[in-house]
């Protein structure tokens, strides 16, 4: 259901609303109907009623978004309910004294994903994100050495076609399996590729992870 936000405007407000929008409302939302000069909602003779007429004008389109944002903030409360068990789930699960020292992002996952099975993608991926952030505020990690560049620089070389495993950014459209082309590694150790997707996320050492990609 559809309910325009309606504004009454001159020829003039008209041609500088393709220039200037003083609104709050989306553009996409609002129906604009010309009226004279005098009944103008921007000069016209009721410029001191303007926001009351305005108000009045659209109570209906005020109803509709006011029912809207109640159902979107129930959703975000819903998911910022299931962003928090991933969190608190996969740090107790990846930060225990009993964790093995061989545990991976996907064990830790795979354990997450039993508890909360309704939780979507981009959750389980600020789940991650403020995983390693926590976990890295208790050991830092680790700073490319002149050795560790070098090898990596002998490992992926220009051209080196690779498979990304792990990419710790909850932002980013990247997914475990996406291929791309190294470009080159930087004296940071960080592995820059151009993705076939048509991305250029950087693979930062330490945190995440590339394999090269051999095609079978």
């Amino acid at each position: 259901m559809f309910i325009p936000y309606k504004v009454h405007l001159c020829k003039g407000c008209i041609k500088e609303l393709e220039e200037y929008y003083p609104y709050k409302i989306w553009r996409h939302e609002m129906e604009v109907i010309a009226v004279s000069d005098e009944g103008c909602d921007n000069h016209g003779a009721n410029l001191e009623n303007c926001n009351s007429i305005l108000t009045e004008r659209n109570k209906d389109y005020r109803s509709l978004k006011s029912q809207l944002t109640g159902i979107a903030r129930e959703k975000y409360h819903e998911q910022s309910a299931l962003f928090y068990k991933a969190f608190q789930d996969y740090c107790l699960f990846y930060f225990t004294q009993d964790t093995r020292d061989d545990v991976t992002v996907d064990d830790a996952m795979d354990k997450v994903l039993l508890s909360i099975e309704k939780c979507n993608k981009q959750t389980r991926k600020f789940a991650e994100y403020f995983a390693y952030e926590y976990k890295h505020r208790l050991n830092p990690p680790p700073i490319a050495t002149e050795n560790d560049v070098a090898s990596l620089r002998e490992q992926y070389p220009p051209g080196t076609r690779v498979e990304l495993v792990r990419m710790i950014d909850p932002y980013s459209k990247q997914e475990q399996g996406d291929l791309g082309t190294v470009d080159c590694v930087t004296d940071l150790g960080t592995i820059e590729v151009t993705w076939d997707i048509g991305s250029s996320l950087r693979v930062v050492f330490g945190i995440d992870e590339v394999k090269k990609y051999e095609e079978c």
